[in-house]
């Protein structure tokens, strides 16, 4: 780039014969990718990217780089289930309905969906608006209760049809409060009292926890009124988190910040432009396991602040989908970078170190060590970690397997595979009678594992113990 010019691009809308600035982004790739991202909204008749040159001598110029009429896009392919989730959320009441679990499975299998309205799973489940477009596309909606209800019956070994019959009643319950809320007068609304203060007066109108938690959630998606964008929907709920709030506060706040987070276009903004795609998912690695010092050259304004409140507060939700976020990405087949297998092994193994925990195992669990073990074998690494394919679903026969696995392969990374689908599998154990919780415990203690590995299986059997 020259010497003291100045570059960026003015992204405009068409509404009603009359253009309006946007946004100005600094980049002209961003800038045509959110041009087109407005467009597929739906929202306007029509969007363009200026480029605008400005010397520091006050000389500038002006020239159109890209501009498309609504009308001019090609037919929009019908919209289906997107990817499978990667937890089964299990819900057995309304709230549990509107979770952050069950939101989180939302926003990945009506992923499609949500990013070509650019809607968040909380405004899609509170706002009878946006569900009524749901709606009208089809039977969408049925087939993402479908596919979760056969999930969760797999899982729990219950009748699919029975489950999707509970999701059908409660969906219908939300639909129906969130209908009704439409043509309600006085709910609360998000003033100068911020959050806390929402959160009060909701409490104040409704004493019934679960409909004050409505309201409080439909108040804020209502907050993100207007927004064109993803960004815009983190830049108006990132001021939220102020000092003073309380866990429930921040939990909140944790879990509509994770719904924006969904969208990989919004993930590709907040990092900026990177060398390569291993270089952002090694990013990506320090920032959902608060590692990050928050800078980044050409990162969205957003993310240094968004980076604090995962240093500072955890924010659960939030690591949780850039970690699935991550591990999509390393069990793709998308290069990690240019050259060859030796150059993509290298790139694995530097964000693979990032992801060892102080267990013995993997940050993200059993899926995220999948991930590594299916990129492992991709580039057929010598020594690499291997996929466990498991011969019984019952809990207690996966635990034999890998425990006698354990003792069989060799290497840091292939025992720490094996370390985190051990704790897995413990979280997911149904009452065990007291010879086999022994039985595990002794086969534990004389495992060939660490001992951060041994210390973090046998505090789990020990709180089955206490169960």
């Amino acid at each position: 780039m020259l010497k003291n010019r100045i570059i960026q691009c003015e992204v405009s809308t068409l509404v009603e014969g009359r253009w309006t600035i946007e946004r100005v982004i600094d980049d002209e790739e961003k800038a045509v990718a959110h041009a087109e991202e407005l467009l597929a909204s739906d929202k306007y008749e029509a969007v363009k990217v200026e480029r605008e040159r400005a010397m520091l001598s006050g000389f500038s110029t002006v020239k159109p780089i890209f501009e498309q009429k609504r009308g001019e896009l090609p037919k929009k392919k019908d919209i289906t289930l997107s990817a499978t989730p990667d937890r089964v959320a299990w819900c057995e009441t309304v709230d549990d309905f509107c979770g952050d679990a069950s939101r989180r499975a939302i926003g990945q299998l009506l992923r499609a969906y949500l990013d070509r309205n650019i809607l968040t799973p909380t405004e899609l489940l509170h706002d009878y608006r946006y569900f009524k477009k749901l709606d009208a596309a089809g039977n969408l909606a049925g087939a993402a209760i479908h596919k979760i209800a056969a999930l969760q019956a797999a899982e729990r070994k219950v009748d699919t049809k029975e489950r999707a019959e509970i999701l059908h009643k409660l969906m219908a319950q939300q639909t129906g409060r969130a209908r009704d809320a439409l043509a309600s007068r006085g709910l609360p609304k998000l003033g100068d009292g911020g959050l806390m203060g929402l959160i009060a007066e909701a409490k104040r109108k409704t004493p019934n926890a679960s409909e004050a938690d409505f309201v409080t959630r439909l108040a804020l998606a209502r907050h993100l009124d207007g927004t064109r964008s993803f960004g815009e929907k983190l830049e108006k709920l990132l001021p939220l988190v102020v000092d003073g709030l309380d866990a429930p506060a921040l939990a909140l706040v944790d879990g509509l910040l994770a719904d924006v987070l969904g969208s990989a276009s919004l993930i590709i903004e907040l990092l900026g432009r990177q060398p390569h795609l291993g270089a952002a998912l090694l990013t990506l690695a320090l920032v959902a396991t608060g590692r990050h010092d928050g800078r980044i050259a050409g990162a969205m304004p957003a993310f240094e602040q968004l980076n604090g409140l995962i240093v500072a507060h955890g924010m659960t939700a939030c690591r949780a989908v850039l970690l699935d976020r991550l591990r999509r990405q390393i069990a793709g087949e998308r290069p990690l970078t240019r050259g060859d297998n030796f150059a993509q092994s290298a790139v694995f193994n530097g964000l693979v170190d990032k992801l060892k925990d102080d267990q013995g195992g993997v940050i993200g669990g059993a899926p995220m060590a999948d991930a590594i073990a299916t990129r492992s074998r991709r580039l057929q690494i010598v020594g690499g970690a291997g996929e466990i394919r498991f011969a019984s679903p019952e809990p207690t026969a996966r635990l034999d397997q890998l425990f006698k696995l354990e003792r069989e392969v060799r290497g840091d990374v292939p025992k720490r595979v094996v370390v985190a689908h051990i704790l897995d599998t413990l979280a997911r154990l149904p009452d065990a009678p007291a010879d086999a919780l022994l039985a595990l415990k002794s086969r534990a203690e004389n495992s060939a594992l660490g001992a951060p590995a041994k210390q973090a299986i046998l505090q789990r059997l020990q709180e089955f113990e206490g169960a």
